[in-house]
C-alpha cells in the first residue's frame, strides 16, 4: 500500500480545499519551569483572484489550552473573545451574512483545532495571531512542531527559558528563509523547583515510591484503529506495534494473540501483514470495537492502538467496564499514536480496568515493561489547607513516574504537606518557590476547568450537568482558556459584539510576548451594549456600521436561546433538551404559493461592492479537475477505482477525493467500503456539522450499508448546530428509516419549535410543519394506538395528520451564504406543477417542492443550479424524494450532489416511476 503523507501541523485552505501559501511564521515562547506559553504570528497569502472564506487548522501539543486569537482587518488588530460555543457559531454566521470580518476558532478533535476566517481578500495576505499555554511533564522538552510544513518564505522561532530563582533566563532561536523545515524546534529545560506558588495558587510534582510487580500476559486481544485519521501515521503505527508484539513474544513464546482492525466496522485480521493491506478509512467507532472485544472468548487483556479520537458512537467508554469484566477481561491498555490525540476520553476506561495510556513514541522496552507489569491506580492526593486539588486521584502510576498537581490554598505558605492514600501511604513536605507568573494563574484555571469537565462527563443528572457546563463557560470566559464548551470569536468591532450582548468590560487581560518576555496586556474599557436584534442578511447595509446604534427591532434568538450543547449518549432521544413550551401555531403553513409553472428564481444581481458574488460566465461546467475526470469514467461505466484511489493517497484529507473514491466503490458494488470512504469525511472533520450532514446524506444513498452511521452523524450534527433546521430534519428522517417512528416525530417537533436566527431560513415552518404532519401519518399507521396523541400534538401547531398523497422533492446544501436552486421537469420537459414551500437564498435550506395528490407525469427530471456561490467554495448536498401514499406509507430516493462552479447545473437523473 502506498505511504500516506503526514499532514502539516498547521494549514489554511479555502472553503473548497484550495491551499493558501504560508509566507511567514514567527513564534515567540517562554518556558517557565513546567509551564510554557507560545505565541504564533502567521501570514498567509491568497493567490487567487477572488475573495475566500478560509479554514485554518492547527494541531497543538496534547493538553495545550488556547487563549488568544487576533485577526488583522482594515481597522487594525481585532481581538477574539472567549464565548459559549453555540452563541459564537451563530454570531460568526450572522456576521458573515452581513459582510463583516469574523473569525471563529474552536476545538475539532482531541488536540486539533479549526478556525473559520472571512474574508481573505483576492491576491492579498491574511495575518492572524494565535497563542496557547501547556504543561510540560517532568523531563519533557519544549517542542514547536514544524515538520510537515511546506517551504516558508520567512520563519523564526524564539524561546525564553527560566533557569531558576535569581538566575538570568536563557534564550534559544532558529530562523529559516525560503526553506522547508526539516525538524521541530526543540528546547531542553531543567526543573529548578519542585513546587511553585503565586498568591494562593500552587503547582508541584509528586513522585510516589513504587515497587514493580510483574503480571502474566498469555492471551492478548489487539484492536487497531484503521479509521481515516490514522492515515498520516498508519505505517508508523503498524511498525511500532510490530516491534512491541515481537518483544512480547520473545518474553512469552506461548503468547496467544488475536488481532482485529476497527473503524466504523470491526474486521478480524490473521496477522499484521494482512492489516498492512487495509486502507485507513472510515469513522472511529470505539464502542463497536469494545462490543466486539467482550464477545471474544478467552481473552483476558486488551490492547487498543490508535489516536483515541472518537467520531462515531458515544464517548463514555467507562460504561463498558462491567461488561468487559463479566467477559473475563481484566485490563485494557491504550497505545496512543499520531499527532492528533484524545487520551482523556479513553483514560477512564483504562483507569477502571487497571490499564495504562502509553505513548507509542516511547522506546519499545518501556512499552513492554509497562504492559507486563502492574499499574497502580486510585492513589488519592490530599494537600493540607487546600480549597481544591487537581488531580484528586493519580492513576496508571509506574515506578519513577512524576505527576503535576495543582491546588488552591486557604492561606499562602512556604511549603506544602502532601499526603497520598489508597494503594500506597505516603506523606511528604514540598518546598514552594514564589513566582509572579500570570501563566501559573492561567494554568490553575485550566486545572479547575479540567476538574469540572471530568465531573460533567461523568454526571448522569441533566440539570446538574447543565450547571457544570455553565460554570465551565464562566471560568473559561473569565480566564481566557478555551474549553470543550467555548470558542474564540473575532467580530469586526465593539458594536458587533454589542449586537450579541457580549459585554467586553471586565474581561480577562491578554497574555502576550513582549520585548522582555511574557507580558500582561491590559484590556481597554469599551462600550457596553444591551442585547439587540440580529439583523437578517438583507436588513443591514453593506457599509460599515461602527458608529451606528444597536438595532431595536426584534429580540435576538441568539442571545435568548441558552440551551447548552448536550453531551452525546447512547440514548439518541436525550441528546438535546429543548424549551418545554410549544411554539406558535403555523398559520401560514398551508398558504404556500401555487407553482403550476415553477422555475427556479433568478439569481441575485451582483453587488458592485462585492465582485465575488457571481461569475458572469454562465457556461462553466458543474465539475472540474480530477473530480470531473473520475466522474466521466463513472458515467461511461468504467472502473474508476484505481484513479480515485491514486488521488486519495496523494491528498488523503481532500473531501472531493473521498467522495470520488466512494462513488467508484459504490459503482463497483462495494457498498461497505464506500460507506467507509464516506465515513472518512466524518473522521477527518468531526467538528464541522456541514461535513457531517453531507457525509450522512451520502451514507443514506447506500441503503442499509450506511443508515446506522448516517443517523449517528446526523445526531452529532444536530447537537453541534441546532440553529440549522436541516440538522433536525435530516436526523428525524434518518430515525424514521431505521423504524424509530416516535423518536423521528419528536426530533422533528423539537426542530419545529426551536428558535432560529431571524431572517436566515425562509419558510422553515412550512417545510418542517408539513414534514411533521407526514411523519405523524407514518407513526399513526405504524402504531394506531398513538393516533389521538399524535393528532393532539399536531393541533398545537395548527396541523393535522397528513392523509393526502404527495410527492416531495426536498433540497438541502452545506455551503453557507450561498444559493442553490432546484428544477423539476415532468414528462413533457416542462416545469412540473406543484408548490414551492420555501426559497432559501443564504445557505443550508431546506427547500421543498411538492406535487400534491398522486403524481402522474412521470418521468420527472431533477437538476440543481448553483445560483450564487459567493466565496464559500463548492456546493454539496442532496435532493431527497419522498413519496407518500396518503396512508402513512413513505418511500424515499436519495440524490447527493457536488457542484463546483457558479451558475453551473447538475443533472440528478430522473424519477421514472413511482417509488
Amino acid at each position: 500500500m502506498a505511504k500516506v503523507p503526514a499532514g502539516p501541523p498547521l494549514k489554511l485552505t479555502a472553503a473548497d480545499g484550495t491551499g493558501l501559501e504560508l509566507v511567514k511564521l514567527e513564534s515567540k515562547a517562554t518556558v517557565q519551569g513546567p509551564l510554557a506559553f507560545t505565541e504564533l504570528h502567521l501570514t498567509f497569502n491568497n493567490g487567487q483572484n477572488r475573495v475566500l472564506e478560509g479554514h485554518f487548522e492547527i494541531t497543538l501539543p496534547e493538553g495545550a489550552a488556547l487563549s488568544r486569537l487576533a485577526m488583522l482587518n482594515p481597522q487594525g488588530w481585532q481581538e477574539g473573545e472567549v464565548v459559549e460555543k453555540q452563541r459564537a457559531r451563530v454570531a460568526y454566521e450572522d456576521a458573515l451574512h452581513v459582510r463583516q470580518d469574523p473569525a471563529l476558532l474552536e476545538q475539532s478533535a482531541g488536540n486539533k483545532f479549526q478556525c473559520r476566517i472571512f474574508p481573505i481578500g483576492a491576491n492579498a495576505n491574511k495575518e492572524i495571531i494565535l497563542s496557547y499555554s501547556q504543561e510540560l511533564a517532568p523531563n519533557q522538552a519544549y517542542q514547536l512542531p514544524l515538520t510537515g510544513l511546506p517551504q516558508v518564505h520567512e520563519l523564526s522561532a524564539t524561546a525564553q527559558v527560566w533557569q531558576g530563582p535569581g538566575k538570568a533566563d536563557r534564550t534559544e532561536h532558529v530562523s529559516l528563509k525560503d526553506r522547508v523545515p526539516s525538524e521541530d524546534f526543540v528546547v531542553q529545560r531543567q526543573a529548578p523547583a519542585q513546587g511553585l506558588i503565586k498568591d494562593h495558587l500552587v503547582m508541584f510534582s509528586v513522585k510516589p515510591k513504587l515497587e514493580t510487580e510483574a503480571v502474566p500476559l498469555d492471551n492478548l486481544l489487539v484492536l487497531v484503529d484503521t479509521s481515516a485519521s490514522a492515515g498520516p501515521h498508519y505505517q508508523q503505527q503498524l511498525s511500532q506495534l510490530q516491534l512491541v508484539v515481537d518483544a512480547l513474544k520473545r518474553q512469552n513464546p506461548s503468547l496467544r494473540l488475536t488481532l482485529a482492525a476497527f473503524d466504523q466496522t470491526v474486521v478480524p485480521m490473521k496477522d499484521l501483514a494482512e492489516l498492512q493491506k487495509r486502507l485507513p478509512m472510515g469513522a472511529s467507532h470505539w464502542n463497536k470495537a469494545l462490543h466486539w472485544a467482550e464477545a471474544q472468548k478467552g481473552a483476558t487483556r486488551v490492547l487498543m492502538v490508535g489516536d483515541g479520537v472518537i467520531t462515531a458512537g458515544h464517548e463514555r467508554l467507562s460504561d463498558f467496564v462491567p461488561k468487559l469484566k463479566k467477559a473475563g477481561i481484566g485490563r485494557v491498555d491504550l497505545l496512543a499514536s499520531g499527532s492528533v490525540r484524545n487520551q482523556e476520553t479513553l483514560r477512564p476506561l483504562a483507569d477502571a480496568l487497571g490499564g495504562l495510556v502509553l505513548d507509542a513514541n516511547q522506546p519499545v522496552d518501556a512499552t513492554v515493561q509497562a504492559l507486563t507489569h502492574k499499574a497502580l491506580s486510585g492513589v488519592a492526593v490530599e494537600v493540607e489547607g487546600a480549597e481544591w486539588v487537581w488531580p484528586q486521584t493519580l492513576n496508571g502510576l509506574r515506578p519513577g513516574q512524576e505527576s503535576l498537581v495543582f491546588a488552591e490554598l486557604q492561606e499562602p505558605a512556604n511549603s506544602l504537606k502532601v499526603s497520598l492514600s489508597g494503594p500506597i501511604l505516603d506523606q511528604t513536605e514540598v518546598p514552594l518557590t514564589p513566582v509572579a507568573w500570570p501563566l501559573l494563574e492561567r494554568a490553575a484555571a485550566g486545572a479547575r476547568i479540567a476538574r469540572l469537565t471530568r465531573e460533567c462527563h461523568d454526571c448522569r443528572d441533566e440539570q446538574q450537568k447543565n450547571q457544570l457546563r455553565r460554570h465551565i463557560v464562566e471560568l473559561s470566559t473569565k480566564f481566557r482558556v478555551v474549553s470543550d464548551f467555548t470558542a474564540l470569536l473575532v467580530l469586526e468591532n465593539d458594536w458587533e459584539y454589542g449586537r450579541f450582548g457580549l459585554n467586553r468590560n471586565a474581561l480577562a487581560n491578554i497574555l502576550v510576548m513582549g520585548p522582555q518576555g511574557l507580558e500582561v496586556q491590559q484590556r481597554a474599557s469599551v462600550a457596553v451594549f444591551n442585547r439587540r436584534a440580529v439583523p437578517s442578511f438583507g436588513q443591514m447595509n453593506d457599509a460599515r456600521r461602527e458608529d451606528s446604534p444597536a438595532l431595536e427591532t426584534r429580540s435576538s434568538s441568539v442571545a435568548e436561546d441558552k440551551a447548552p450543547e448536550a453531551e452525546l449518549s447512547s440514548e439518541a432521544s436525550g441528546a438535546l433538551k429543548e424549551p418545554s413550551q410549544k411554539g406558535p401555531a403555523l398559520r401560514e403553513l398551508r398558504k404556500a404559493r401555487p407553482m403550476s409553472n415553477y422555475a427556479a428564481p433568478a439569481p441575485r444581481r451582483p453587488d458592485p461592492m462585492e465582485s465575488f458574488l457571481l461569475d458572469p460566465n454562465h457556461t462553466r461546467p458543474a465539475l472540474t479537475g480530477e473530480f470531473a475526470q473520475i466522474h466521466r469514467l463513472l458515467s461511461s461505466q468504467q472502473d474508476a477505482r484505481p484513479r480515485a484511489l491514486a488521488w486519495l493517497q496523494k491528498d488523503p484529507s481532500n473531501v472531493l477525493a473521498l467522495v470520488a473514491y466512494a462513488q467508484a466503490l459504490d459503482a463497483a458494488g462495494q457498498k461497505v467500503e464506500a460507506a467507509r470512504a464516506y465515513g472518512s469525511i466524518i473522521d477527518l472533520y468531526p467538528g464541522r456539522a456541514d461535513m457531517r450532514r453531507y457525509a450522512g446524506c451520502c451514507l443514506e444513498s447506500l441503503g442499509e450499508a450506511g443508515q446506522e452511521l448516517a443517523a449517528d452523524t446526523f445526531t452529532k450534527a444536530m447537537v453541534s448546530r441546532p440553529d440549522h433546521p436541516s440538522s433536525h430534519r435530516l436526523l428525524a428522517f434518518a430515525e424514521l428509516r431505521l423504524g424509530h417512528y416516535q423518536t423521528a416525530f419528536e426530533r422533528l417537533e423539537r426542530g419545529l419549535r426551536h428558535r432560529y436566527p431571524f431572517g436566515r431560513f425562509a419558510g422553515y415552518q412550512q417545510v418542517l410543519g408539513s414534514d411533521l404532519a407526514m411523519l405523524g401519518a407514518a407513526w399513526a399507521a405504524h402504531e394506531p394506538s398513538q393516533r389521538t396523541h399524535i393528532q393532539d400534538t399536531l393541533r398545537q401547531y395548527g396541523l393535522s395528520i397528513d392523509d393526502q398523497p404527495s410527492t416531495r422533492f426536498v433540497l438541502t446544501w452545506e455551503t453557507d451564504s450561498s444559493n442553490v436552486d432546484l428544477h423539476v421537469k415532468d414528462s413533457r420537459q416542462r416545469p412540473a406543477g406543484g408548490r414551492l414551500l420555501a426559497n432559501v437564498t443564504t445557505g443550508y435550506g431546506p427547500e421543498c417542492f411538492t406535487i400534491p395528490g398522486t403524481a402522474n407525469a412521470f418521468p420527472y427530471q431533477m437538476s440543481i443550479q448553483y445560483s450564487a456561490r459567493g466565496p464559500m467554495g463548492y456546493g454539496m448536498g442532496k435532493v431527497e424524494v419522498i413519496q407518500h401514499d396518503g396512508h402513512g406509507g413513505l418511500r424515499f430516493a436519495q440524490k447527493p450532489y457536488v457542484v463546483m462552479n457558479d451558475q453551473a447545473s447538475v443533472d440528478l437523473g430522473s424519477l421514472p416511476r413511482p417509488l
